[in-house]
């Protein structure tokens, strides 16, 4: 979960993450290639790549034990999804999130998500490279909504691949600003702008009593 930085609110990671899945969904345009496998099969990726969180969860990060932590890793190494580039998108994910941290059992961890990632893989028609491609457009998307479910004004640099079959990068700057706005720039989403709300609820309570509102966005270039 989330705590503001600026009022006593939290929301989920569930929450997060459906911002995240919906920032993901308006990827591509001449610009910026979109995945190259299933479109909704990528979103959903996006949309469960926190899902060993659970719905209402009470872990809050920046507070979080280290035992707990490692918990919710191994949790996330073991999920099973019905789709295989579900899985791969979510497996990557969380591989990047620990890859250079040290804890009890990381090799067993790691171990579990690439034989998960290598299986699935052959039930593609994509390549290893080609998720990896696909995994800095994921981090962009959650890292812009990791920010905003703070409430952190905050700029962060991604180098992205626009065309899959180039090795030319460019550098997306993504501004959390106040308000709920974020600017991306350069913009590599198919409509002018993205807007929305997702659901977050008052702290002092949370999770005994759910007392629900909204958070507005407004995503711009």
């Amino acid at each position: 979960m989330f705590r503001s930085e600026k009022r006593d609110i939290i929301i989920p990671q569930s929450e997060h993450a459906r911002l995240a899945a919906i920032i993901a969904s308006h990827w591509g345009n001449s610009e910026f290639d979109k995945p190259p496998f299933d479109f909704n099969s990528f979103v959903e990726g996006v949309a469960l790549h926190d899902s060993a969180y659970g719905m209402i969860d009470k872990l809050e990060l920046g507070n979080l034990a280290t035992d707990k932590w490692i918990d919710v890793v191994e949790k996330g190494a073991q999920l099973k999804f019905d789709n295989p580039i579900v899985t791969i998108i979510v497996k990557l994910h969380i591989k990047r999130l620990i890859i250079n941290d040290e804890f009890p059992r990381k090799k067993e961890v790691i171990e579990t998500i690439d034989t998960d990632i290598n299986s699935n893989l052959k039930l593609t028609n994509n390549t290893l490279d080609d998720f990896l491609w696909v995994d800095r457009i994921t981090n962009l998307c959650d890292m812009a909504a990791f920010n905003f479910s703070f409430e952190r004004e905050k700029k962060v640099k991604f180098r992205i691949r626009p065309k899959i079959n180039s090795t030319e990068e460019k550098t997306i700057t993504v501004k959390n600003l106040d308000g709920g706005v974020i600017k991306i720039n350069p913009w590599p989403f198919s409509i002018p702008e993205i807007k929305g709300w997702i659901y977050s609820y008052e702290g002092k309570e949370y999770p005994e009593k759910l007392v629900q509102s909204v958070v507005k966005f407004l995503i711009i270039n």
